[in-house]
This record gives structure tokens, sequence and C-alpha cells, in this order.
């Protein structure tokens, strides 16, 4: 069964998530539903958590990531959990050692070491309800990577990620509470330690799915993916069957994003609907009936075959895997990956994909977390074959290096590209030191790129020379694009003026107040949610005498913009850079979108650059300066 062609390879405990939403697949659709939600137990575990030199561990918070069930290792780093037929992935933080990792336990596995590793990004923060009261037992999830941990009972939470985990076009926190019916979605930068998160009444998504006879379908699977910001693909929330009478229901989503369904059945065409983007804050959106159409139903007859795979690691031993991929070549430069869940046979390691459609595909892989990804070029599959590949995955090889400008500063934020015919790794990003790890690399050879953003004021750069798995001397120098200069910080400084910006600012309403600015471009989803939570937080930072004034960073059609920024009911001053974008965006210091200005009462630029969900934190730090 093939999966919309998305081009992102997850990162680390993404796999994780995708395995919770696909588990119910390894199974046979005809199987009874109750099969499907078996979960009986399957014996117990011993987990030890270790740093990397093997040294034990203590008071480490370790979360099942299917079921989120919490553990604290003792004194000996261990701790013993009951097995059920999902448990696969443990997340382990050390918040005052800043150490983090995931392990994976193995069908057959009783007993699993998690070496932590060091230089883990750690967030600590607070989970609140609309009236500032903590909020306990709520999940805080890290998207799109799928690790996940509980708030305590004083609403407060602690969760962390190595940076290698971390995907090019940024991360957020969601966080949902069953019980109350709240939720909230928030964005944090790079720079972030501590935030408060303040959740809302969340939205539950309902719909029916139905043959094309308009009948209730039951038992087809219902994907909810949220398609809040990572270019390269999405992130599954939640899966689920439908009933007797197709009804789907995704509860506690938060409010104010945009969506997508995927829907599967037996025999059934793959559907995939597009909610878009919800504007208005609503207790249930209900979703029109879906149709779902037989495959024989299309006009081009398809053929379809099967593929079994044999998959061992270097020592010969079975592992444990969900999905393969398919590429199928359009010409030498385009090929579409489509993705097939693999269903498990008696002999461990060995695996039946069936619904195949016929033909030569140019690659068949497998990406396995903690194995370097398989590729096997040139597979054929026919009505009536049986072919089997045998699948070799090894731990692969590491590349490292790092990003400097011309003046040989390091460059943190940089994503950076490695890749060959037959892999590219797209989830690097440099540190705080300009510096990138990449592991699980296939023994080929690479081409290195820094590549920028689109609004980055730097071009894209290519390291000299092949690479291979072991070098960790690679140093790329990235140029400023011809005729692009940086602004300067403005913190300390007093506000710019408002020449080449068109905007209504009464000037009496902003005296003896602070001042929140918020550069964005609408046509960006980052820049649409950033503008929409600055709309649902106008009041309360009214009420603390703060001003929001926000800039559309280029020229657009008026009538277009006005009327997207008349459907967001936005109550702050809206204006737009209108002559020479370039010069304006220096002199404001604006070096990505959205982004974010806030000064004192005097109107000095106190910080800049911040992310929307550090606010809270920029501006009890403001008062106590004042104060003092």
């Amino acid at each position: 069964m093939n999966v919309k062609n998305y081009f992102l390879l997850f990162l680390l405990l993404a796999a994780a998530s995708a395995y919770t939403a696909e588990k119910a697949e390894d199974t046979e659709f005809n199987n009874e539903l109750s099969h499907r939600q078996n979960t009986s137990a399957a014996g117990v575990a011993t987990i030890t958590v270790t740093d990397q030199q093997g040294n034990a561990l203590s008071n480490v918070k370790v979360t099942e990531i299917v079921s989120k069930q919490e553990y604290i290792s003792d004194d000996n780093g261990r701790f013993t959990c009951n097995l059920s037929d999902e448990t696969r992935y443990f997340y382990a933080v050390d918040k005052y050692h800043k150490l983090a990792n995931y392990g994976r336990l193995q069908p057959d596995q009783r007993q699993l070491q998690i070496r932590l590793e060091p230089g883990a990004r750690v967030v600590s923060g607070q989970v609140v309800d609309t009236e500032g009261k903590p909020v306990p037992a709520t999940t805080v999830e890290a998207i799109p990577m799928g690790h996940c941990v509980l708030s305590d009972n004083e609403g407060q939470f602690v969760i962390g990620w190595l940076p290698s985990w971390e995907p090019r076009s940024g991360i957020c926190l969601m966080t949902r509470n069953v019980e109350r019916n709240l939720a909230a979605i928030v964005d944090i930068s790079r720079q972030t330690e501590t935030i408060e998160i303040e959740l809302a009444p969340a939205l539950t998504l309902t719909g029916t799915v139905t043959n094309p006879e308009g009948v209730p379908f039951l038992g087809a699977r219902v994907g909810a993916l949220s398609l809040r910001k990572w270019r390269w693909g999405y992130f599954m929330l939640q899966s689920i069957y439908t009933d007797d009478k197709g009804r789907f229901e995704f509860p506690v989503l938060p409010q104010l994003q945009e969506y997508e369904l995927t829907i599967r059945a037996e025999n059934c065409l793959d559907e995939c609907f597009t909610i878009g983007q919800l504007n208005t804050i609503k207790e249930t959106e209900e979703i029109a009936p879906i149709a779902l159409h037989r495959k024989q139903d299309t006009a081009n007859f398809i053929e379809y075959g099967q593929l079994f795979v044999n998959v061992v690691d270097e020592d010969s031993r079975p592992i444990d895997i969900t999905e393969i991929h398919l590429w199928d070549a359009k010409d030498h430069l385009i090929a579409d990956k489509e993705s097939f869940v693999v269903t498990s046979t008696d002999k461990p390691g060995f695996y039946r994909i069936e619904e195949i459609p016929t033909g030569y595909y140019h690659v068949c892989s497998i990406n396995e977390q903690g194995y370097a990804p398989f590729h096997r070029t040139d597979v054929l599959i026919e009505k009536d074959s049986i072919n089997t590949i045998n699948c070799i995955l090894s731990r692969g090889g590491t590349i490292e290096g790092h990003v400097v400008n011309e003046q040989g500063k390091h460059v943190e934020g940089m994503p950076v590209l490695i890749k060959s015919p037959l892999y590219c790794r797209r989830d690097l990003i440099t540190d705080e030191n300009g510096r990138f790890y990449a592991d699980y690399m296939p023994d080929m050879h690479y081409s290195v790129v820094a590549e920028p953003e689109s609004e980055s004021p730097y071009e894209t750069a290519v390291f000299r020379g092949d690479v291979l798995c072991g070098q960790k001397d690679i140093k790329i120098v990235i140029h400023n694009k011809k005729g692009t200069r940086l602004g300067a910080s403005l913190i300390g400084e007093n506000l710019p003026g408002f020449e080449g910006i068109e905007i209504n600012l009464d000037t009496s309403q902003t005296k003896g107040k602070q001042i929140l600015f918020c550069f964005f471009d609408y046509e960006q989803r980052p820049s649409r949610n950033c503008i929409i939570q600055l709309s649902e937080k106008a009041q309360k930072l009214a009420a603390k005498d703060i001003v929001i004034v926000a800039i559309q960073a280029s020229t657009i059609d008026e009538k277009t913009f006005n009327e997207w920024a008349k459907g967001q009911n936005i109550s702050f001053p809206v204006g737009m850079i209108e002559a020479d974008e370039e010069q304006t965006r220096i002199k404001w210091g604006v070096k990505s979108l959205p982004w974010l200005i806030l000064t004192d009462r005097k109107h000095i630029v106190r910080a800049e650059g911040l992310a929307f969900s550090e606010l809270n934190e920029k501006l009890k730090t403001i008062n106590k300066e004042r104060s003092n």
C-alpha cells in the first residue's frame, strides 16, 4: 500500500511516532479489529541508563513512546517495565548533565542499555491554563521528532534532544491534556531554555468515510497529519480506524492549525484530504464525507505483485522494520518515492510486501533508526513473482565538519546537505560552534553543501572535493550574497525611523508603553502562525501596556493583503514595507522572518530575533531589571 510521496527522512524518534501510527497495519486488513488492538503482556524488560563511558545514571526520567509511560532510573541506572506487543522505543533526558538519547527494544530483547550522549539541548518549563494555573499530566511533545514527556503535579516538564536530531525548519512543542480537553502548539528557537505554555480549549476533527456507493466504511485507517511548517514533510499526530458507521474522531488538537487526513482501506485507493488553515476557534470541525474508490475503478488497470525482504544486521541477527521505500525513476533526474508497509512472516526478519504496482523500480531502500540506510538498485516487481531481497544493514560511518563566514566566525543554524546519487541527508544544521555531525552514513562518495534559507544573507557554498565516511575536518566557508549587507543589532538602541514603511500608528498610544514589532511575510506559514498567535494574545499584552505592531516585510498586492489581514481579526496596527525592502530590513536588523523586536517603555530595544514562546520570559526579565 503506497502512502503520499513525502521527501523528509524523519529524524531519530520520528520513527517511533510513525511506528505508533502504522502499527495496526502489520496485520492483514481482514483480521478482526480487536486483534489489531491486542496489547497483551509480553514479559518484563530491564532497562539500564548510562553515559557514553558506561557509568550508571540515576534519577533519569525515561518515557516509553507508545504508551507514554514514564520511569525513573534507580541508583544502578535501572528500571523494569512490563512489555506489551507495542513496547519498542524509550526516550531519556538528563537535565542536569544535558544528556539525551533514545533506545529501541527489539521484539526478542528483555534487556536494553540506553547510552546518553552529551551536548543535549534541554528545555524546561511549565504548562498552565488560561488562568495561569498549573496543568499536570499534560503530554509535551517535540515536533517533528516525536518524543514526549508528561508534566508533573506542578505542571513542570523537562524535554531535550541532541542537536543532530533537529530539522532544518525549526521545532515546535505540542501540548495536549485529554482530561480537560486543552491543547497548544508553540514554536521554540535554538536559544530557548525555559518556556511557559498556556493551554487553550482544544479542537476535535470528525468525519465519515464511505465506499463509492455512499455506504459507511468500517475499518478504514485515518491518519491526522500536521502541516505546520516542515518544508520536506509532515508529522503524523494520530492514526485511528473508522467505526461501523464509518465515523472517525480526532480529539484534543491545537486550534488554528493546518491539518491533512490520509485514508487507507483494503482494495481501495489511498485518499488524501487537506483541511487547510483553520482560522476560527471552534469545538468541533466536521469534515465533508470522504468517499473511497476501489482500485479496479480506475480507468487504467494496474497489475500488482509482491516482494519479500530478509533484513539482518552485520552479525546476521534479524532486524525489525515497519516499511520499505521503492523509487520509481521517471527520468535521469526525477524519482518518485512510494512507501510500503511490510507484513511479518513466521521467520524473524523476513517480511512480505503486497500490492506493489508491477514494473522496474530505480531503488529499493530501507531507513531504520540506528543503521545506515540500505539501497538496492534496479528492482523488478512482476505479477506472480516471489523475489527476495537480502538486506544487510550496517551501522555506517560518520562525517563531521564546520561552517564559517568570510570573517572566520562560526555560523550557527546553517542547514547542511550531504548527498550522493543514491542518498541525501537533509536534517543537519550547525550548532553554536558552527559544527555539523552526520552518523549512520552509508559507505559512498558524497558532496557537502551549506544551503542557507532563502531569506539568509549568505550564498550557497559547496565543499570542494569528494567526502568519505570518517572525515572530521570538513570546513565550508560561506560568503555574503552580492550586494547584501547585514544589519547591526539594535539591542540597546533607539528605534529606527519608519521611512519606507506605510503604517497607521498613533504615537500617542505608544507613549510610555512597550512595543512588540513583528516583521513577517504572510505568504510564509511560520509568519502566518506568528501573527495568529499575536492576535490571540493581543488583549492580554495590551493589559500589560504592550503595543503590538506588525509589518509585512515585502511589497505585495495591497487588496489581497488587506483581505487576509481582515480575515484574521487583527486588532493591532499592520503596515507594509513599500520602498527599498533590503535597506529597510537592514536598518531594522531583520535577519529572518518572522522577526520579533521588543522595546522597553522608553522604546529602547531590549530583545530581537526571539521566538514567540520566549516572550513571557523576556518580559519578566525586563520588568525585573526595571524594578531593580
